[in-house]
């Protein structure tokens, strides 16, 4: 299911710049696709051949690290350059083992779970023990709620929180659940979107941005780092950008300032190798877990720059690729099959299959062009591809028409991928609608003498239309205008196209947001303003009824609290007060005749007055006694020819009602399956020894 490259050999002593910042960049990565992943590749790109299907995620990997990696070193992070990323460890998990939501006995696939949020679906990355990489990632095909594409812990620059690149494996208080053992150097990214396969451009910069919260970035904020169009929204905009705009794969300096500071934190520590020890665990320094930059990771089933061939790590991964021309990379240990050393061809072989689709894997040669060997299938914007006999490597497949639409009319083709504009093709500008009902701003609009129209209103997209008829979507026969895919940006990139294509607002913070902007946004201060200045009167009145229904409140707790005051008649019982008010009356007025507690009296005076009431004027229930602690005689000692005085019983107060404090009950950081770091605890900060574990909103 996996291979697995482990680095042997002494490293050199790891340099330092003028900055005191040492200068490794390389950041390892652990990819993991799931078997829903597996089981829409296999029906699409596989052909229903396993062999294939593992072969074309292998290639989704690593084109996509080349995309990320593309940004990443082409990015100035405030004089921290060129940060690299290479695979070094793959994971393939089939639907052979799972078996109705758990794995099979021997399997170790740990995302059988079938429904699953985002928010857990990441826990379940984290939940594995993930110390031997900069970071691990779950690519997944589950369609998440609200249009989720990707889920990453957010690094920190401060000490004493957890979360993102280096981030080892240890234990955190999750309140109720209790303590767990949790990786946060990990983040998750799904290939599907509505229903819909996600373009590979998008994807690629999802993974770019969630990749960016590990390293500290939140989404962009404030507004400067917000532009829109016409040049785009930058990388860790809050929602997907269409990838065509210049700012698409750039970060803001909103974000270039958020990496800078994690990076200048953890680059003072001393790197460590993460695949022979944890380093350092506690709140007084970041793990530096970047590695020098080497040419090729042997045994990552990735053909790389300086390789002939990569089938695996071991025999048992090159057979599962159904490679048997490579050598592995354990060979170099074994001796068996080497004929120039580890990710070499075998004696005689002329290719590998791990270096493409058109070698033999059975004769370890080229597919010749006779063969019709077919590497790459039609798609909407290029044509079936054939192999040529002269590389292995499937040759780049013919582009079609530019203009032709594709995504159901809401792009056209340019250059062989579905990224054109259609409002460039008609000879307009893009644009977005800000204005109008949810299900109106999900229309494509373009600018046309100046002003953005919903192409409801233009008429190279009327229905009746004699130019541009190619341009029809699905369920839309006869009607003008085109509807954006769902997922699509609108409302200026402030929102996305859901499944029913209504432009829902971005939630990059959450319900308080959305509360905060319902009620102090402009808007609303205005009208509250207006209503108080026509209705003022209702203002005094209602302020009235508050102060007057605050005073019998109070009033009301003051009789029903019991009080540990012995000079203070017993407390009344709520429940008599509300079912008979006529009982309060009557106890009120009694307190009232009644001697202060203690009082000095003549002979049993009080006694009989008391006693001689009629039964019908006493109340008919009384508050149960308060409990008591032990009564203290006080002696009073005569003085003189003083009258003798009666006894005085002091009541001492009941113990302080007081709880041992449920150590359980500390915060340990957020809850299970939030996106944000974790703030460690003090039992956190201690260095141990940690054991592994991974996880996979």
């Amino acid at each position: 299911n996996h291979t697995v490259f482990y680095r042997h050999g002494r490293s050199k002593r790891a340099a330092r710049d003028s900055n005191g910042l040492y200068t490794v960049r390389t950041c390892s990565l652990y990819l993991q696709a799931d078997h829903k992943l597996y089981e829409h590749i296999k029906r699409k790109e596989g052909n229903n051949d396993p062999i294939r299907t593992r072969e074309e995620i292998v290639s989704l990997f690593y084109n996509h690290i080349k995309a990320v990696n593309e940004i990443y070193e082409g990015t100035n992070f405030n004089g921290i350059k060129g940060l690299h990323f290479v695979i070094q460890r793959t994971s393939i998990y089939t639907p052979d083992t799972c078996d109705r939501g758990r794995p099979v006995p021997g399997s170790d696939n740990p995302f059988c779970e079938e429904n699953v949020d985002v928010s857990n679906f990441l826990n379940l990355n984290s939940q594995r023990n993930h110390s031997a990489f900069c970071l691990a990632y779950a690519l997944t095909f589950r369609d998440f709620v609200g249009g989720t594409l990707g889920l990453a812990w957010v690094a920190s620059p401060q000490y004493n929180t957890a979360g993102g690149i280096c981030q080892i494996y240890q234990r955190y208080n999750e309140g109720s659940r209790g303590w767990v053992f949790r990786s946060l150097n990990t983040g998750i990214v799904t290939l599907v979107n509505y229903g819909n396969r996600v373009p590979t451009r998008v994807s690629q910069l999802t993974l770019a941005h969630e990749i960016g919260h590990n390293f500290g970035s939140p989404h962009d904020f404030p507004l400067e780092c917000q532009p829109g169009l016409p040049d785009g929204n930058f990388i860790m905009f809050a929602s997907a950008t269409s990838g065509d705009k210049v700012n698409n794969a750039k970060f803001s300096p909103c974000s270039v300032a958020n990496i800078s500071s994690v990076l200048h934190v953890v680059l003072q520590s001393v790197p460590i190798d993460p695949t022979r020890h944890a380093g350092p665990v506690g709140a007084l320094m970041k793990r530096n877990c970047f590695q020098e930059r080497t040419s090729a990771f042997c045994g990552n089933q990735i053909h790389e720059p300086g390789e002939e061939c990569d089938c695996g790590f071991s025999q048992a991964d090159c057979d599962q690729m159904g490679d048997k021309c490579c050598t592995p990379h354990e060979a170099a240990r074994t001796g068996f099959g080497m004929s120039g050393g580890p990710c070499k061809r075998k004696n005689g072989a002329k290719c590998s299959p791990s270096e493409g689709y058109c070698c033999n894997s059975e004769t370890c040669s080229l597919h010749q062009a006779l063969d019709y060997k077919i590497c790459r299938q039609e798609s909407e914007c290029s044509e079936t591809q054939w192999c040529n006999g002269l590389t292995a490597q499937c040759p780049p497949s013919p582009p079609k028409e530019d203009g032709l639409p594709c995504q159901d009319s809401t792009k056209v083709c340019s250059r062989g991928s579905c990224n054109g504009s259609i409002c460039e093709y008609v000879g307009l500008k893009d644009c977005f609608l800000t204005e109008g009902k949810p299900e109106e701003l999900c229309f494509l609009a373009c600018i046309k003498d100046g002003k953005c129209t919903s192409s409801v209103n233009l008429a190279e997209f009327a229905a009746n239309r004699t130019v541009f008829t190619e341009f029809s979507q699905h369920g839309r026969k006869g009607k003008s205008g085109l509807v954006l895919h769902p997922g699509s940006p609108c409302n200026d990139y402030k929102g996305y196209c859901d499944i029913f294509r209504k432009c829902r607002s971005v939630d990059a913070n959450g319900p308080l947001a959305r509360l905060k902007n319902l009620l102090f946004n402009k808007k609303t201060i205005e009208t509250v303003t207006q209503w108080v200045q026509e209705k003022w009167w209702v203002v005094v009145c209602g302020a009235l009824i508050i102060l007057v229904f605050m005073a019998l409140f109070i009033k009301c707790c003051a009789v029903h609290t019991p009080s540990t005051n012995p000079n203070k008649p017993p407390a009344l019982n709520l429940y008599q007060t509300l079912t008979r008010p006529s009982t309060l009356i009557r106890q009120r007025r009694q307190r009232s005749r009644a001697p202060l507690p203690g009082a000095t009296s003549s002979g049993g005076a009080s006694r009989s007055n008391a006693s001689a009431q009629p039964s019908s004027a006493r109340p008919r229930a009384s508050a149960p006694p308060l409990p008591q602690a032990p009564s203290v005689a006080v002696p009073v000692i005569p003085s003189g020819s003083a009258p003798p005085v009666s006894t005085v019983l002091v009541v001492e107060p009941p113990p302080p009602y007081t709880a041992a404090a449920d150590p359980s009950s500390a915060l340990g950081g957020p809850r299970r399956g939030h996106r944000r770091n974790k703030r460690q605890t003090n039992s956190d900060a201690v260095t141990k020894s940690s054991k592994s574990r991974t996880k996979g909103k």
